[in-house]
């Protein structure tokens, strides 16, 4: 029957859009296939737009214990021993992050991104990088993408599900970031999709009403 077909086409289109596959989260070095795999994303009309935190009005000098805002999000340093820091060069607005445990003796090493200043969903988040010579770990959605201290210039991570948080870890590590892109999608509202699945049953039933010839 015409009315059972677009009702069906409608419950179809709106599951589609509102449940995306479930992936982990896929960390890259490279940002171009970063960007391709953000790319690949694209299943909403939407599309993405790409922020960027260039750190250009961000606090100089050592940040304090706790939260700061650094911008496009907060910052959240776990200690403030020395071991232990996030530093802004004020000549180049680039971030000195220094994650030692210091043989267990401070506490872990981590530092946390949270608070993301954006309107519409995460999806990719990536930035440059320098001196990274030992391994990384970012925490994304209770899952560990652990990077090579092999001095990669990039780090980047793409997720299915919405990202509102990272946490770094390591055990001793010393690298400089900067220009940190942050990929978002703009979510349909329900009461849109609502409509929109109106909309294909209202065409439906004036198909439906229409005479044939």
């Amino acid at each position: 029957m015409p009315t059972n077909k677009s009702a069906a086409l409608a419950a179809a289109i709106v599951l589609g859009l509102a449940a995306p596959a479930l992936a982990v989260p896929k960390g890259y070095t490279d940002p171009i296939l970063w960007e391709t795999a953000v790319d690949d994303l694209k299943y909403l009309p939407d599309g993405y737009v790409i922020l960027t935190e260039d750190f250009e009005s961000s606090p100089v000098g050592q940040l304090p214990a706790g939260t700061t805002d650094i911008g496009l999000f907060d910052m959240v340093l776990a200690n403030t021993t020395i071991f232990n820091s996030i530093a802004f060069t004020a000549s180049t607005t680039e971030v000195n992050v220094d994650l030692n445990d210091n043989g267990g003796t401070t506490g872990a090493a981590r530092i946390d991104w949270v608070n993301f200043d954006v309107p519409l969903w995460i999806h990719g988040i990536g930035f440059d990088v320098s001196s990274l010579d030992a391994d990384l770990t970012i925490t994304v959605n209770g899952v560990d993408v652990v990077f090579a201290g092999n001095n990669p210039s990039f780090v980047g991570i793409v997720e299915r599900e919405p990202i509102f948080s990272l946490t770094f870890t390591a055990d001793n590590v010393n690298f400089i970031l900067d220009n940190v892109l942050v990929a978002i999608r703009e979510v349909p509202e329900p009461a849109g999709l609502a409509l929109f699945g109106l909309g294909l049953l209202g065409l439906g039933a004036t198909r439906r009403r229409l005479p044939h010839r």
